[in-house]
């Protein structure tokens, strides 16, 4: 374990170590002009860091040529952790670090730290994060690190689940078995993959936030991103100051488990919306009953269909089964803005009679999500297959998944998957809500297919010092203006007392599409 500094260095040491650097290395370098030269080096705490733009950083990822930074507006470098942190042995894996750093003159002490969803995203490839964090980054750094096993921290990518010469990939079920053994022998070679866990993921982040020479920070994180946040608010509560989740998928919630409840419920939802909306009825009527003559469409064997090619002229036969259609229904409500569509695709499927449009939908969409965050990764398994799976009974699942649409598909394929990984070990009472008395500025969806907003009050209970706050969006933000604005007063305010959530709470579901 890395010796850590014995006192605080103040919030402005990373601007005065530059100034200090940028002095010494004078003699060999040139063109060195304060803390924005190219050719200065930070070192602290075993850490180096040097100037850079965002997107530099993000270089090696699928998210490029956004918010672009000049140089010495930001700071990256590497920082090494054990990735055995219990018996610190063997093998130490290097842990991508990105210092945003404040743009205004006197900087806030406590910067703001970000943690990423999936579990399987990496915050090295988030090009939005300057302007979207503009005006909390007016008075505090903000920090981005790559997860351990994501991004440039140590990687676990599967190899492609397809690719244009084979797209009928894209519409099998999830989690092939073959795939999987496949992707954990590849993994097996430079990874301990039962160390690849949400309790170590938070040990590695206070370690980097004790090398930055910071004493109380603050926590943001969206989607599987608020996991973390709530266990470094257990584990690490006294470097807390403030934390703000979105879409929360707390200790106890089990992934994938609720997927089938909570996707039928933002479903219903979603279709008696329609039905009481004068545009949306009359040009649908009932659109639960176009979504039984899709789903009509299918016996028990997949649907063949022709599918134009997304990238060559002409079209290829693909099979469609039932379970993965489901799914994408499923899937689009995690944007309302592609919630809203639902109507309109159901009708044309089941007036046509074909599943066409649909299926490239999904082929479109999976291609996207693969290489945009690459889904599939060893870290994602490795996380719900240590966390998640192990804690799920048969009670559950048919509790959860019975009279659904959706079916058991998820969990019961996720299962297989996760008898062919290797089982990390989590805290004694790592399930157990997380206690705090800190400031917590909790954000729901109430359409969101995936973490409803039951999950969002089951974390609040506990957290006495939270204001839980419900949109009607699906799983992201319908108008982030609005969310990130909010956010930004949270934060500068340091509590939820007297925040102004107005504009959160008149958000409503995006106009319907009408298929016009």
């Amino acid at each position: 374990m890395r010796a850590r500094p014995s006192a605080r260095p103040s919030a402005n040491v990373l601007r005065e170590a530059a100034l200090v650097t940028c002095a010494v290395l004078l003699a060999i370098t040139v063109g060195c002009a304060g803390s924005s030269s190219s050719a200065a080096f930070i070192t602290q705490a075993g850490m180096t860091l040097s100037p850079c733009s965002f997107s530099t950083a993000s270089a090696l990822l699928a998210n490029l040529g956004r918010g672009r930074l000049g140089s010495g507006e930001a700071l990256c470098g590497s920082y090494e952790v054990w990735e055995d942190r219990a018996t610190e042995e063997g093998r130490r894996i290097a842990l991508n670090v990105i210092v945003l750093r404040a743009t205004g003159d006197e900087p806030a002490p406590d910067p703001l730290f970000l943690f990423a969803g999936g579990p399987s995203e990496a915050v090295s490839n988030w090009g939005w994060v300057p302007a979207t964090f503009a005006e909390i980054r007016e008075s505090r750094d903000i920090v981005l690190v790559d997860q351990r096993g994501t991004g440039l921290s140590h990687p676990l990518a599967c190899d492609p689940v397809g690719d244009a010469d084979n797209l009928q990939p894209f519409l099998d079920p999830m989690l092939d078995a073959d795939y999987v053994i496949g992707c954990r022998s590849k993994l097996d070679e430079y990874a301990d993959l039962r160390q690849y866990t949400t309790a170590n993921h938070v040990d590695d982040i206070d370690e980097i936030r004790a090398a930055l020479g910071y004493d109380r920070i603050n926590l943001w994180g969206a989607s599987y991103g608020t996991r973390p946040v709530l266990v470094y608010l257990r584990r690490h509560p006294e470097h807390v100051r403030a934390a703000s989740i979105h879409g929360v998928a707390h200790t106890s919630w089990k992934y994938p488990l609720h997927h089938a409840s909570s996707g039928q419920r933002a479903l219903d939802m979603l279709f008696e919306e329609c039905r009481r909306n004068e545009q949306c009825a009359a040009a649908f009527g009932d659109p639960a009953e176009d979504l039984e003559r899709v789903m009509d469409l299918f016996s028990n064997e997949p649907v063949i269909v022709q599918v134009p090619h997304p990238e060559r002229r002409g079209s290829v036969r693909l099979e469609v089964y039932r379970e993965v259609l489901a799914e994408r229904f499923r899937s689009l409500m995690y944007s309302s803005r592609n919630a809203v569509r639902i109507p309109a695709i159901l009708q044309r499927a089941a007036d046509s009679g074909s599943l066409g449009e649909l299926a490239r939908l999904e082929i479109d969409y999976q291609r996207a999500f693969q290489e945009g965050i690459n889904w599939f990764t060893g870290m994602w398994m490795s996380i719900t297959c240590t966390e998640d799976i192990p804690l799920i009974t048969d009670a559950e699942v048919e509790a959860e998944t019975a009279g659904t649409l959706f079916g058991d598909y998820r969990v019961r394929t996720h299962r297989e998957a996760c008898a062919l990984w290797p089982r990390g070990e989590v805290p004694a009472g790592f399930s157990d809500p997380v206690l705090s008395e800190a400031p917590v500025l909790i954000t729901s969806g109430d359409f969101d297919p995936v973490t409803p907003p039951a999950a969002g009050e089951a974390a609040a209970k506990h957290l006495p010092n939270s204001l839980h706050v419900i949109s009607q969006e699906g799983h992201g933000n319908t108008d982030p203006r609005c969310y990130f604005r909010v956010l930004a007063a949270f934060i500068d305010r340091g509590t939820t007392a007297g925040l102004d959530v107005s504009c959160l709470e008149a958000v409503k579901l995006p106009a319907w599409d009408l298929g016009q």
